[in-house]
């Protein structure tokens, strides 16, 4: 029978609940979660030439990190740049960037910070599980579903810092239902909704949720400090950057935002509002994101309900926020940008219909349903990282092994991250996506003669890109070949296509071609090169 315990009660009941009842849901996301990673690892390392992340990416802020670790922030001597999406997670980096470690530090970090969120969640949640009546058997289910429904495993493979993300988001989530309940909040929450802006930008909601909380509460001094503390990094940065010449934003932030592409007040707002349709959209029209729909649609449900027993402006505030990332955040690019989102409103929907259901047995199939769907939205990235991390191996890995190879020639790109790692001061990495090039970022004829103009501008004499991605290459440029790999077990769900490599000139392309066929003699099992 389901039990009805009062969730407000005192800060020394609740210790005394924490210790009692902390037994299921920490064991069991901690087993599940370093299982997933043991074969993971087990997968990549067996079949890759050489271990590498699920994305490209990772390798861009290791290789900012190496360069922050000497005095210089970005990627090409004498040009400072910001390429990293991430204010913080370079510097985490920097202090073993330069050691024969550094490619398995970013996994190290998404570990602990993986770990700590199967410890914090369990030291909130099972607590109010029990007072709701779940057992042991329910615990666990749930416990191996939240390990899905917060992507730890395909984050801790991205290299990224989305674990951290997710970690700071449970964080305040905590301490909104602790500021909804009426009890103190700790410290380390609040330095948690402090810090969260540094290491993603949109994190800015999630702080300005707790913030709001506690300003409805009359907390004016809590909230005031903590939205303070929490925007001096990235003020701190955009005045670095202004002061050399750049926007206040990092590049990635600018792509990926589509503000590169804002000439004006118009195009702006034009943007804004194209993205909110999209995204109200696809709520209902892609079925991954229906549990999102679900989850605020109890969030909402929840605050009508409770609205006697609570003082419900907090969590209306809050409610408001998620419906704003909702419309106008980030999603997708290989299942890491909206987890935290997807987080924040299942456990907002699980805390209020946890407190909505005194003893009501109906409310139960609602937790287990909001938790699964979660959970199977991130079942694709669980499946398919090894392919992934094998697909970076055969093709990013192995540019940047040609190049450390020829070692002296300046390089086109569109990935930018395994070419730069350990390139600094050899040969300049031309970004032709713009995350490390704020000239290219501003682009928009990406047309041949583009090409053809900013490689020579740069003395640019290989270029490796993928075709599809571009115009069609400069009648000067020479193909030597293309860099394929095969799709065997453990599939990819990103793409696989070809990496080109061009010479610019044909002096190049004669210095370049012996290269080029000593190094094909030289490449692992399931990838080679298609001569041109």
């Amino acid at each position: 029978m389901l039990k009805s315990v009062d969730l407000t009660g005192s800060r020394h009941s609740e210790n005394m609940e924490l210790a009692a009842n902390q037994k299921v849901i920490a064991p069991v996301m901690i087993v599940v979660y370093l299982t997933a990673i043991a074969v993971m690892l087990m997968i990549v390392l067996l079949r890759a030439p050489h271990f590498s992340y699920t994305l490209d990416d990772p390798y861009i802020h290791l290789a900012l990190a190496q360069n922050i670790a000497i005095g210089h922030y970005g990627i090409n001597p004498g040009e400072t740049t910001s390429p990293s999406s991430s204010v913080l997670w370079p510097f985490l980096l920097a202090p073993l960037s330069r050691t024969i470690v550094a490619e398995w530090v970013p996994l190290f970090l998404n570990m602990v910070f993986s770990l700590g969120t199967c410890i914090l969640l369990a030291r909130w949640l099972e607590p109010r599980l029990r007072s709701a009546g779940f057992g042991n058997p329910s615990i666990a289910g749930l416990a191996i579903c939240l390990v899905l429904a917060a992507n730890m495993p395909g984050l801790t493979m991205t290299g990224m810092e989305h674990s951290l993300q997710v970690l700071l988001v449970v964080a305040c989530v905590i301490a909104i239902f602790r500021v909804y309940e009426g009890g103190s909040v700790a410290w380390p929450y609040l330095a948690a909704a402090a810090l969260a802006p540094a290491v993603r930008y949109e994190n800015v909601v999630y702080t300005g949720a707790v913030c709001a909380a506690l300003l409805l509460k009359r907390r004016y001094g809590i909230a005031v400090t903590v939205f303070v503390v929490s925007i001096l990094p990235l003020v701190g940065l955009g005045l670095f950057l202004h002061a050399h010449g750049l926007p206040p934003f990092p590049n990635s932030v600018m792509a990926k935002g589509g503000m590169e592409a804002s000439s004006g007040r118009s195009t702006g707002l034009t943007h804004l509002i194209g993205l909110v349709a999209v995204n109200a959209k696809n709520l209902f029209v892609r079925p991954s994101r229906r549990i999102i729909f679900l989850c605020l649609l109890a969030i909402a449900t929840c605050c009508v309900y409770l609205r006697r027993r609570y003082t419900m402006w907090p969590m209306m505030a809050v409610l408001l926020a998620a419906v704003a990332m909702v419309l106008v955040g980030p999603y997708d690019w290989y299942f890491r940008y909206d987890v935290a989102l997807r987080i924040f409103v299942l456990l907002l929907a699980l805390g209020l219909t946890l407190h909505a259901m005194k003893g009501q047995k109906l409310l139960a199939p609602v937790i287990w349903l909001l938790t699964l769907l979660s959970a199977v939205a991130f079942l694709p990235p669980l499946l398919g990282s090894p392919g992934a991390s094998l697909q970076i191996a055969r093709q990013q890995y192995e540019m940047h092994r040609f190049l450390q190879q020829v070692g002296s020639e300046n390089v086109a790109v569109n990935d930018l991250g395994w070419v730069s790692f350990n390139a600094y001061g050899k040969f300049y990495v031309l970004d032709l996506i713009g995350l490390a090039n704020l000239e290219t970022l501003r682009e928009k004829k990406r047309d041949t003669a583009w090409l053809d103009r900013v490689t020579k501008k740069h003395d640019v004499e290989l270029v490796m890109i993928y075709d599809s991605w571009f115009a069609s290459p400069p009648p000067d440029w020479i193909k030597l070949g293309v860099l394929h790999e095969s799709q065997q077990y453990f599939e990819s769900p990103i793409s696989t296509i070809g990496v080109s490599f061009y010479a610019t000139s044909t002096d190049a392309a004669k210095r370049l071609l012996p290269q080029l066929g000593a190094f094909r003699r030289t490449l692992p099992s399931h990838a080679w090169i298609q001569a041109k």
